[in-house]
Order: structure tokens, then C-alpha cells, then sequence
């Protein structure tokens, strides 16, 4: 690995880009009363661009928040974001509670979102996009009132 300053730089930067989206989601999180538990590890997304770090997790992070924030008041709302590296290997797994079952559309989960302006189904291309970019894997689950995606990547 290059250990050069510019290159520590650029790693507090792209924590710093993580920070901001996790800290925007958790106060949107605290307002609709939506328990929001974020784990990531140190050394997870040094090799992850920047760009790929807002459009990756804002996207995991805005379907999670717009499927838990449906769920009804008396009910669990919660989102959970892991982050996790083993070797060459980093893991993103998020859990949210999910009232209404996502549409799926040619094997491809859909966005639930009410505004009809949206493009639906443009993020998980998106995140589809940044996996394929770093060779890595996806899936996603619905069970039970509960949306799960968890994403492999090769870097």
C-alpha cells in the first residue's frame, strides 16, 4: 500500500465524506424516531473513491431511512450499517425494518418512494454499478419486515 501524505490525506477526506452522510441520517433518523446503529471499521473504505462513497452508501443509506421511516409508530423502526474488512475483502451489510415489501421488477429490487418524480430503481443501479467497479457481489433480502443488503467488495 502507498503510505504517502497525500494518500493519508485523501483517506481522512473520504472519512470525513462518510461522516457527513452518517451524520445527516442520523439526525433525519432521530427526528422520525428510527434507531440508527453504524458500525464501520477503521481501514474499510480508504480504497473506495470518494465519489463511490456518497453514491454507495447515500443510496443504501436513503432506501434504508425511506423503508424504516414507513414503518408504523408503534412498531420497531431501525436501521443497522456494518462495515468490515478481511484481507482484500470488505464487507457492507444494512439491515432496516420494512412495513411494505420492496417491488421487484426484473429480479431487481425497486425503490418504494413516494414521490413519483424519482427516477425508481436508479439507485440500487447505482450501487449496482460502484459493486461491479470494485469486482464485488451483492444481494438483497426481504423477510419478514425486514430489508437486508449486504454487498462484497473485492479491493
Amino acid at each position: 500500500r502507498d503510505r504517502s501524505p497525500s494518500r493519508g490525506l485523501g483517506d481522512v477526506y473520504k472519512r470525513q465524506v462518510l461522516n457527513g452522510l452518517i451524520s445527516e441520517y442520523s439526525s433525519k433518523c432521530y427526528t422520525e424516531n428510527i434507531e440508527f446503529v453504524v458500525d464501520i471499521r477503521p481501514g474499510t473504505i480508504d480504497d473506495i473513491v470518494a465519489t463511490d462513497i456518497v453514491a454507495l452508501f447515500g443510496n443504501i443509506l436513503s432506501n434504508a431511512y425511506e423503508a424504516a421511516k414507513q414503518c408504523e409508530e408503534n412498531s420497531e423502526k431501525y436501521i443497522e450499517l456494518v462495515v468490515k474488512r478481511k484481507h482484500e475483502t470488505t464487507f457492507i451489510k444494512c439491515v432496516n425494518s420494512c412495513a411494505v415489501p420492496p417491488k421487484i421488477i426484473g429480479g431487481n429490487f425497486i425503490s418504494i418512494k413516494k414521490d413519483s418524480d424519482r427516477k425508481h430503481g436508479y439507485g440500487m443501479k447505482s450501487i449496482d454499478k460502484i459493486v461491479n467497479k470494485y469486482h464485488g457481489s451483492h444481494i438483497e433480502q426481504f423477510d419478514e419486515n425486514e430489508f437486508t443488503i449486504s454487498i462484497m467488495l473485492m479491493i
